[in-house]
């Protein structure tokens, strides 16, 4: 039997979660801090009273049509896989859901083998020959992030970690693995 610190259990009405209501649309209207009328604003009253109300979506705000979100959505789920896909999304959130803009971004990705999320994501931070000395640490070091700072002294070990997961999420590192001899064990 396990040695566990507590003996009993505890049921009560006082260890139970206090889950606030949900406001149903139409008592949210006469709210005061709810002047919004439609029902994309999401009211929750609080244990202790009081009422928080939260805009999830505004349309008239963003001015961007169903026709153009939905040409969006389809470009990107037919070009990109599903990580590029959500950077797509927070790209289009980012910017004020304006899809031009954020397709005019991503749009040199799709000449490209799918997307290439590292290069989106790390535009800035991380030059094509930062990428390569990247890869060619990865082929030397393995996993030993600390011992890439020779090569990356600009880097934070941080960065690299987070570089790192991207770049494995990439058409890159499908292509680096295509690239190397497998291994073969006797196990």
């Amino acid at each position: 039997m396990i040695d566990c610190p507590r003996k009993n259990v505890r049921i009560g009405e006082e260890y139970q979660a206090r889950i606030p209501q949900k406001i149903s649309h139409e008592s949210h209207l006469h709210i005061p801090n709810c002047n919004s009328k439609n029902e994309n604003v999401t009211a929750i009253l609080k244990v202790d009273g009081t009422i928080e109300c939260t805009k999830v979506w505004d349309p008239v705000k963003y001015k961007i049509s169903s026709l153009d979100y939905d040409i969006f959505c389809i470009v990107g789920e037919k070009n990109f896989n599903g990580d590029c896909l959500d950077l797509c999304l927070s790209l289009l959130h980012i910017f004020d859901y304006n899809p031009r803009h954020v397709y005019s971004i991503i749009n040199p990705c799709l000449s490209a083998k799918g997307c290439n999320v590292v290069s989106i994501c790390f535009k800035d931070d991380w030059s094509i020959s930062d990428q390569k000395k990247f890869q060619k640490c990865i082929e030397i070091y393995g996993k030993r992030f600390d011992l890439f700072k020779n090569d990356l002294p600009s880097k934070k070990i941080t960065d690299i970690v987070k570089f790192y997961y991207h770049w494995k999420k990439s058409n890159y590192y499908e292509i680096y693995k295509s690239s190397r001899p497998k291994m073969h064990t006797k196990f």
